[in-house]
């Protein structure tokens, strides 16, 4: 049982770092192909914001995305409470897949629009993210006290208890807010998209000092 076990870890590991690669592999692959200056910005409404270099484009991009997730899979595993990341698989493998996602979006848009496929980067991206927020606060009331996913903040970090009831409070928030998100991004609503996630950030945060006052009384 354990051999087959390592052995499904094994397959994990290697599509996890083959997808992580696949940006950067795709990106050369697709190098010559690709015109000496390519949109890498994009407004609200679509139209192109900024450009880089072919180089940049292909090679500084998906690398610097690719280092984002080593330093992600790094702070991982040197976290003090790596034993309760673990045991928060739910979570710890949405927070691990999360950048590698990003960044297969990011740079299939970036290849796809220099050769004239032209996507609604602004709905896709905005709607991605929504999403992630959505599935995130399903299961971040699993989420055990660690110093690298949830909401670390004084009050949860120092009280296991104050930790659970921020996160069953922030999962459900982030669950309905990560729902508005998504059809306000799809319909680009984006005075509602920006004014649902400021909530989103701060409610949790404002939950957890309301319990800490709660408990000191």
């Amino acid at each position: 049982m354990r051999e087959k076990e390592n052995k499904r870890w094994r397959w994990g590991a290697a599509a996890y770092w083959f997808c992580a690669l696949l940006p950067l592999l795709a990106s050369a692959l697709l190098y010559r192909q690709m015109p000496e200056e390519m949109v890498t910005q994009w407004a609200w409404d679509g139209t192109p914001g900024g450009y880089s270099s072919r180089e940049m484009a292909c090679f500084g991009i998906p690398g610097f995305l690719l280092l984002m997730v080593v330093l992600v899979n790094g702070a991982f595993r040197l976290d003090p409470k790596w034993k309760n990341i673990r045991e928060s698989k739910t979570m710890y493998v949405l927070s691990r897949w999360f950048v590698v996602i990003l960044a297969i979006v990011v740079q299939g848009i970036i290849l796809a629009n220099a050769m004239g496929v032209l996507l609604d980067v602004a709905r896709a991206i905005s709607v991605f993210l929504a999403m992630f927020f959505f599935f995130l606060g399903l299961y971040l009331p699993e989420c055990r006290p660690n110093y690298t996913m949830g909401i670390r903040i004084p009050w949860t970090l120092h009280d296991e208890e104050n930790w659970r009831l921020t996160h069953r409070f922030a999962g459900r928030l982030w669950t309905a807010g990560g729902a508005v998100m998504a059809a306000a991004g799809f319909f680009k609503w984006m005075a509602v998209y920006f004014g649902v996630l400021a909530v989103m950030t701060v409610g949790p945060m404002v939950y957890s000092y309301w319990v800490y006052r709660r408990k000191g009384r």
